[in-house]
Formats: C-alpha cells, sequence, structure tokens
C-alpha cells in the first residue's frame, strides 16, 4: 500500500503575457515542476506545501532571438502560443 502525504500539494498558476516583468504569490519552499499551455493561457505547475508562508516570485517572459536578462536569472520553461506564432520562454529572477 503506498502512504498518500497530507503535507504538499501541486498547485496551478496561469501566467500573465500582457507584460514582461510579473511576480506569482506561492509558498516559500514551492518547487517549480512545469510550464505548459493549457487551454491556450500559459501556466506554471509547483508542488507546493500550503502551510508555508507566500512569497512573490519575480519571473519575465523573453522572446526568441531577444536579450536574456543580465543577473541571476534561471529558465523555467518555454511556451507555444497562437498557433506557433509566439514563442517565450520563461526566467525567473533568483
Amino acid at each position: 500500500m503506498v502512504a498518500i502525504s497530507t503535507g504538499h500539494r501541486v498547485w496551478k498558476y496561469q501566467l500573465p503575457i500582457d507584460c514582461e516583468n510579473f511576480t506569482v504569490d506561492m509558498p516559500r519552499d514551492a518547487t517549480i515542476l512545469s510550464v505548459q499551455v493549457q487551454h491556450s493561457s500559459p501556466c506554471l505547475w509547483a508542488d507546493v506545501w500550503p502551510e508555508s508562508s507566500v512569497i512573490g516570485r519575480q519571473f519575465c517572459w523573453v522572446g526568441t532571438g531577444k536579450s536574456v536578462p543580465s543577473g541571476a536569472v534561471v529558465h523555467r520553461g518555454t511556451v507555444i502560443l497562437f498557433d506557433d506564432a509566439l514563442v517565450l520562454h520563461l526566467y525567473e529572477y533568483l
């Protein structure tokens, strides 16, 4: 028998595409699992501990061929939107 954890969950966050830089509020120890498109909207899935304090995590979209922000950033995923007309790469500021 497999034990079921009651602590952490997978939560989905819809991501805006109408701005280059944005903040997502999520529990402090959230681990990003995936960034994909669902129902024509970019989404981020994270493994979270709901009881943890919430922090704002800073993200930015970078189009293919555009400059990646300088400093401490990490690539979190790529989405393809509008019938392959737009490719965006999600980076998180650390």
